[in-house]
């Protein structure tokens, strides 16, 4: 319910509180406009101001822990270079499982987040990288030199690294295009599940995966042409995260983005090499952990010190736009020579404009919660009494 009290004639409007009759000019409609500019230019300010103070302090802890993640990601750059002088296969061993790990982490909070359905990318992206763990886990039991998988070659764990490549570049470009669709998480579940399981079976089943690493000659032409391919797809999925940046974060947009972009390199690298122990496959791999490096940033640091930016970005926004609203009403009624005041169902007082607290004499913040129009305001001196309300509304009426 709200009440007013209107002014009906220019000049001078008188307000019937108790004990007082003081006449108070009413605005004109010229000085009222410029006054409405002068503040919705002020609040802009201001409000400007509290987000950069807010920016500053509540963001810190935020970026301290991302640099601190950068380092760490640096430092086991460093050892991974390290060791693969000691060992290619315990570098290759570490290299891998960081990257299963940092996979089956991004799950975690995608599976997780999932009742949300705030973003589909976080399900499917998150989803996609489980199964590329997945296959990768066996491409790195079954790697040359590992003794695990008795009777094949240096052609089995190449066979399934461009098997995983392809899901992950698969991955990355459905994702995004995915992210309004809201998919159903049991969906999304049993497509990977199929995919997996697809080229799982084309390569150990029912060997119909084309080769791709003969050992003496090295690399086949469907190895080199597919990693050309899956560069590409993973191209078109940075351009279609550019293009819906929008639903996240600027920063989760930009390690998603640059994540990709060192993913390409990697597969770049990974087209030159003879030896599975050579050092364009050894550059590979680290780009690789980089590149999952970001997406751990992008996914888990994100997910866990600012779950809005990454999980409740549709939230967050329309919190954002629903308070500039809210912001903006404020003023308008704070500048307004009208005497506003807003009644709960009980009658209290739920709002009262700036006018409405200069003329009865009681701050607003003591006002609102208050008995309206058949109690009373507190007021530093007694109390005030707002029949003015009722006699303005009778005012209009006769």
């Amino acid at each position: 319910m709200v009440r007013a009290l209107a002014p009906h004639h220019r000049g001078r409007v008188r307000v019937g509180c108790p004990g007082t009759g003081p006449a108070f000019p009413a605005p004109e409609p010229e000085a009222m406009q410029n006054n409405l500019m002068r503040t919705d230019r002020s609040a802009r300010t201001a409000r400007s101001g509290a987000e950069s103070r807010w920016g500053h302090t509540g963001q810190e802890a935020v970026e301290s822990g991302i640099w601190r993640s950068f380092t760490v990601l640096t430092v086991l750059l460093a050892a991974l270079a390290a060791t693969s002088l000691y060992s290619y296969l315990l570098f290759h061993t570490i290299a891998e499982f960081v990257a299963i790990a940092i996979a089956i982490a991004v799950f975690i909070v995608a599976w997780n987040a999932r009742a949300m359905r705030e973003n589909g990318y976080l399900l499917v992206a998150g989803t996609g990288l489980l199964f590329v763990a997945g296959i990768e886990l066996v491409h790195t039991l079954a790697y040359d030199g590992m003794g695990i998988f008795v009777g094949y070659d240096a052609n089995l764990p190449t066979q399934l690294w461009i098997a995983s490549r392809y899901l992950l570049a698969g991955t990355l470009l459905a994702a995004p295009l995915l992210l309004r669709k809201n998919p159903g998480s049991r969906r999304v579940f049993a497509a990977f599940s199929a995919v997996a399981v697809l080229f799982l079976l084309s390569i150990f089943a029912v060997p119909v995966f084309p080769d791709c690493y003969i050992e003496g000659s090295g690399l086949t032409a469907f190895k080199v042409w597919s990693e050309y391919v899956i560069a590409v797809l993973l191209a078109l999925g940075a351009v279609a995260v550019y293009r819906v940046r929008d639903a996240f974060s600027p920063r989760v947009a930009a390690h998603l983005i640059a994540a990709v972009l060192v993913m390409i390199a990697s597969e770049l690298a990974f087209t030159l090499y003879i030896s599975v122990y050579g050092l364009s496959n050894m550059i590979g791999h680290l780009l690789m952990v980089l590149s999952f490096g970001l997406i751990y940033v992008a996914f888990v640091e994100t997910g866990i010190r600012q779950p809005y930016a990454l999980v409740f970005t549709g939230l967050k926004s329309s919190e954002e736009r629903l308070m500039r609203e809210k912001d903006r009403l404020a003023q308008y009624l704070d500048i307004a020579g009208t005497l506003f005041v807003v009644l709960d169902r009980d009658g209290g007082v739920a709002l009262i404009n700036r006018r409405a607290s200069e003329v009865l004499g009681c701050p607003a913040d003591a006002a609102v919660g208050e008995p309206g129009p058949s109690g009373s305001f507190p007021r530093r001196n007694g109390s005030v009494a707002v029949r003015s309300l009722r006699g303005s509304r009778r005012a209009r009426s006769g």
